[in-house]
């Protein structure tokens, strides 16, 4: 009975060490590519050592345009060519996103800074920093330093004070050093499956066509994954550092979010509280991508925010 009870011990202690090695072995060789493909839009600008890909289209007022985690330049596809008829509109890929490189690190400061050094290697001024979901708290992170260059935010369905989104133990494989990169190769089939249905439950009603795949296609490197899985370990001690100096901002805030999903209208309220002056707009019948399902709300906002 006893040897019955070791061996059910030793299979999956084996099996987990043999995982171990051939991640460490996956992962002690794996370099993240960051050639951007060509039939995607995009060149890099190199801040702080870190390639960003980077696309501006438009002439005009500038904006800038902070994505989500996980996320990429395409999700601003909806508004971004609308925006292009009145300003100078520049998207990224946020660091370890994308077709962009990253240093390791990804709290929302560190994504404030990037973001910062990217407006100052462009010479961009006046501008008004759009962010969603995790780019709208990374767009806070700049705010609270009322930095001179940037004039008006606005923030698109954002969680600013917790997240609903834990890391399973699979995300802390992946966000492990070296061995992270060889989980996320071996994950990767899995992570397309949870893309896709992840991605379709942030909408109401189904996606636009091919938005799924090619989040799929972007998303599931283990760059990417790496870098979800850091920022989504990470995101809860981040806010409850960053949440404290939201009353410093100086700026005009814009504050967009669902009016139909009780988290995420309870977070913008006590958002709109906490940033003295700031404008609210709860948005009906939408899902987390507003900017994709009410593109019209997000275009208004920034031309509110944009006329401040």
């Amino acid at each position: 009975m006893a040897r019955g009870h070791v061996r059910y011990l030793v299979a999956p202690a084996a099996i987990l060490v043999v995982l171990f090695v051939v991640a460490g072995v996956l992962g002690s060789t794996y370099t993240p590519n960051t050639t951007i493909p060509s039939e995607l839009p995009g060149r890099h600008v190199v801040v702080s050592g870190v390639p960003l890909r980077v696309v501006q289209q438009g002439q005009g007022r500038d904006v800038l345009l902070i994505h989500g985690s996980p996320g990429s330049i395409e999700d601003w596809d909806s508004v971004a060519g609308a925006l292009a008829a009145s300003f100078r509109v520049t998207r990224f890929d946020r660091p370890g996103h994308g077709y962009s490189g990253d240093d390791g690190s990804y709290s929302y400061e560190h994504n404030a800074e990037m973001a910062l050094g990217l407006i100052r290697a462009l010479g961009l001024t006046r501008v008004v920093v759009v962010g969603h979901s995790y780019g709208g708290a990374t767009a806070l992170a700049m705010a609270v330093g009322n930095p001179p260059e940037v004039a008006a935010y606005v923030v698109v369905d954002s969680a600013t004070y917790e997240t609903r989104r834990k890391p399973d133990a699979a995300m802390r494989l992946v966000d492990l050093p070296i061995f992270g990169y060889g989980f996320g190769t071996l994950f990767a089939p899995l992570a397309r499956r949870r893309i896709g249905r992840g991605v379709a439950e942030q909408f109401e009603g189904p996606p636009p066509d091919g938005f799924i795949e090619l989040r799929q296609r972007i998303w599931s490197t283990p760059k990417v994954l790496h870098a979800l899985a850091d920022e989504t370990a990470g995101s809860t001690e981040n806010l409850k550092r960053l949440a404290p100096r939201y009353p410093d901002i100086k700026s005009p805030t814009y504050i967009l979010a669902e009016a139909d999903a009780q988290f995420r209208r309870a977070t913008a309220e006590r958002l709109h509280v906490d940033v003295k002056g700031s404008t609210l707009r709860l948005v009906p019948n939408t899902g987390h991508y507003v900017q994709f399902q009410k593109p019209e709300e997000v275009i208004d906002a920034v031309k509110a925010a944009a006329g401040r």
